[in-house]
Parts: C-alpha cells; sequence; structure tokens
C-alpha cells in the first residue's frame, strides 16, 4: 500500500497556523511543522497539533492534526531527511526570513531531479514565488541549477485575518480564507483547499487594494478621532463615506487595468467591509495605522494604484484630496516643512511622483 508524502511546512506563526496548515489538514495532507519557537514546537508534539479558534463559527474550537514538529536549528538533520521524502513544501516565514530556508532546501533537493518538487510560498508578498526562486537560483552552485529550476514555485494570495496570542500562542482566525496559486506555473496543486487560479496579478491587486488599502485609510481616519479598533472604522458610516471616492478610483483601476469585472469587484468590496466589521477579532488601530512614510511610497498601497491611474491618464484628482486627509491624520506632530520635504523624497523618484506632489502641493496652497 503507497503512503502519501507529507507536506512540510516551515512557518508556525499566526498565518501558518492559522491559514496554511488548517487548509493543508483539511484537504487531509499529512503535516510536518517547521519552526524556530521551542514553546510552540513542544505544544504542537504534547498534543499532536494545536486548536485553532475560528471566532465567526457557532462551534469555534478547530483541532489541527500534526505528525511531528521539528525545529530548522536543532534538528536539522532529521528535517533534510524529511525534506528527501516530500515532493511539496509550504512557507509562511515572512519575506526576508525566506533566505534562511534555502540552505535546507538545497540540501535536501538540490542534486536531484526537482521535476515533482513544489513550494508554495505564503508570506503574503507580491510575486514572492519569483522573490524565492531567485533566492535559491542565486545560492545554488552550477551542478545543483539545472534541478532548481525545475521546482515549481507560483506566485501566490493569501488572506485570512490571524491573531496569535502573544502569552500562550494560541491563535484565533476567522471563517473566511483565500489561498491560491498561479496557474500558469502550477496548474494543479493536488490540495483539495489551495487552488490554482488565472490572472494571479491582477487578483492580488485586488485583495492589497480593496482591503489592505481599505483597512489601512480607514484606521489612519479613525485614530485621529479617537476610535479604539478596526471593527469601529469599518462600522463608521462617516469614515466610509470619507473613503469612498479614492475606493471608487481603485476599483476602476482594478476593471480596467487587471480586467476584473465591476460586479466581482463590488462583491469582494462588501465581502472585505464585512470581514473588518467582526467585532470578534478586535485589532487595536495602533496595530494598524502606523509605519504611514513607508506606506506612501510610489510602490505601497496608498500611492502605486495612483501613480498606475496617472500612468493610464486617468484624473486621480479625488484620490491626491483623500491622500492630503490621510497625511493630515498620521502627521499631527510634524511641521508642514518636515512633511513637504519627505513628500519629495519618497515621490520625486519618477515622472508620475513629481505630478502627484504638485497636484498635493497646490491643494495645500
Amino acid at each position: 500500500m503507497k503512503t502519501e508524502k507529507p507536506i512540510v511546512h516551515f512557518g508556525c506563526g499566526a498565518l501558518g497556523r492559522g491559514l496554511v496548515m488548517p487548509l493543508l489538514y483539511q484537504s487531509k495532507k499529512t503535516l510536518i511543522a517547521v519552526d524556530t519557537n521551542k514553546k510552540i514546537l513542544e505544544q504542537i508534539h504534547k498534543d499532536g497539533g494545536y486548536d485553532l479558534l475560528i471566532s465567526d463559527r457557532k462551534d469555534p474550537k478547530e483541532h489541527v492534526e500534526v505528525l511531528k514538529a521539528l525545529s530548522s536549528i536543532t534538528q536539522q538533520e532529521e528535517l533534510i531527511e524529511i525534506l528527501k521524502n516530500a515532493d511539496t513544501v509550504t512557507t509562511s516565514v515572512k519575506r526576508e526570513n525566506l533566505k534562511y530556508l534555502v540552505p535546507v532546501i538545497l540540501k535536501a533537493w538540490g542534486d536531484d531531479s526537482c521535476r515533482n518538487k513544489v513550494i508554495i510560498s505564503c508570506e503574503n508578498v507580491e510575486n514572492v514565488g519569483s522573490y524565492f526562486k531567485n533566492l535559491l537560483m542565486e545560492q545554488c552552485d552550477e551542478k545543483q541549477k539545472a534541478n532548481v529550476q525545475e521546482i515549481k514555485i507560483p506566485n501566490t494570495i493569501v488572506d485570512r485575518i490571524c491573531s496569535m496570542n502573544s502569552e500562550d500562542m494560541t491563535i484565533v482566525s476567522e471563517e473566511f480564507h483565500e489561498l491560491s496559486v498561479d496557474k500558469n506555473v502550477l496548474s494543479e496543486t493536488g490540495i483539495e483547499y489551495i487552488n490554482s487560479i488565472d490572472n494571479v496579478e491582477g487578483h492580488f491587486y485586488r485583495k492589497r487594494y480593496l482591503l489592505n488599502s481599505y483597512a489601512d485609510a480607514i484606521s489612519f481616519l479613525a485614530k485621529k478621532v479617537g476610535l479604539t479598533y478596526l471593527y469601529e472604522a469599518a462600522q463608521n458610516e462617516k469614515i466610509n463615506e470619507q473613503s469612498k471616492p479614492y475606493m471608487e478610483l481603485l476599483k476602476d483601476l482594478l476593471h480596467e487595468k487587471y480586467h476584473i469585472s465591476k460586479e466581482e469587484l463590488e462583491q469582494w468590496q462588501e465581502i472585505y467591509r464585512k470581514r473588518l466589521q467582526n467585532d470578534k477579532i478586535p485589532r487595536e488601530l495602533t496595530t494598524v495605522a502606523r509605519n504611514l512614510w513607508s506606506k506612501l511610497t510610489v510602490e505601497e498601497r496608498f500611492v502605486k494604484p495612483l501613480i498606475q491611474l496617472l500612468e493610464m491618464k486617468k484624473d486621480i484628482s479625488e484620490g491626491v484630496k483623500f491622500i492630503k486627509k490621510l497625511i493630515e491624520c498620521g502627521t499631527e506632530d510634524e511641521q508642514s516643512s518636515q512633511i513637504k520635504e519627505k513628500l519629495m523624497e519618497i515621490w520625486n523618484v519618477c515622472p508620475e511622483g513629481e505630478i502627484l506632489f504638485n497636484m498635493l502641493d497646490k491643494i495645500s496652497d
């Protein structure tokens, strides 16, 4: 009798235990969990898995079985042997930590054909599959290159609200989940609850703009008026009305540039709003309304869509007014001259950024 090979998952934080591992378990896959956190690993080992709480489900507790929990630091030899017998690896370790997985993957897979090998990176980062493939190709030796090139590493979309209790490391999540991969790289995942889709780039931006840009924007507005939680911001009619012109521009972009129908975009916007209104996951605004300047760069969630619209010769005046409002909400302690200097630094890196700066400057006068 043939036994199905295990799936090795790296990263037992909020997204790993809240989204990726539950979907693998629900897909009836044998799970090997890998992390560096001794406390989490010991708990998984002791309980043969862990309990996940789904906040908006009538019966919230869900047990996820894990065959083995390994430390990538102290049990690396055993891990490499297990990887040699695995065809699929999943990861949720943050973008900056992917580099630490590369030597282990190369030791396990690099010297043999990787024709059937798959890595599904779930770091919630744009083009994360391409990024991880490049890391592997950069570090492998000449003999390994042909093998490593065969590994299928699709770009992904991941989405589920997950939070981890810092004291007991338990995870609270929600019913909704999305984990999809680029069909052009991996036509079938072989995992029931992880599907392959077309237009993964367009749908990545659909999630980035309609969920992340929206959540961050309303958080800055809500924090300014003294609210405490993200769900309060999403429930607030005045705040939603203030963000509406900006969100309409984002939907226009997603429709025209990424060919997602208007009807589908309306449906997604409503799904996202309702999820963020869930008061059973009380996320504090201070954890969302932060790092404003990095979020205002030309490649980030607030400004990039406006840059893309400018490239398409679209009118973004309503979007510029909204960005001005966000800046006012997030820079109470800064002088106008300092704000202007920072905006020049982060926007005057491309022609569209300069146009955006001049448009905002005219409003300010």
